[in-house]
C-alpha cells in the first residue's frame, strides 16, 4: 500500500474509535489500533486530528515509539503535545 495511502487509513480507523467513544477512547483501544504502525505514519496521522485525539493518541505510544513520533510531528502539533507533558508532570 503506498504511503500517503496507509497514514489515510490509519487516520479514518483513529477517527472512527474517536467517533464511537462517547468519552476518551480506552488506551487499549488505540494502542492495537497503532501496534503496527511505522512512527511516520502515526505522526502524519495525528495531524489530521483534533489536538485533543491527537495527545490521547500520542499518550497510548510506548515511549520508543513516541520518541519518533514526536520527532515526526509538525512545529503545532509538537507543540500541542509537548504543552500537555510539561502540564501532567507539574
Amino acid at each position: 500500500m503506498p504511503q500517503e495511502q496507509h497514514w489515510k487509513e490509519l487516520t479514518k480507523r483513529l477517527n472512527d474509535i474517536f467517533e464511537k467513544s462517547e468519552n476518551p477512547p480506552e488506551v487499549e483501544i488505540l494502542r492495537e489500533a497503532l501496534s503496527a504502525e511505522q512512527a511516520a505514519n502515526i505522526a502524519l496521522a495525528m495531524e489530521e486530528l483534533k489536538p485533543e485525539q491527537a495527545i490521547l493518541v500520542f499518550q497510548a505510544l510506548e515511549k520508543p515509539v513516541a520518541s519518533d513520533v514526536l520527532a515526526k510531528l509538525g512545529p503545532e502539533r509538537t507543540k500541542d503535545v509537548v504543552a500537555k507533558i510539561k502540564s501532567e508532570e507539574l
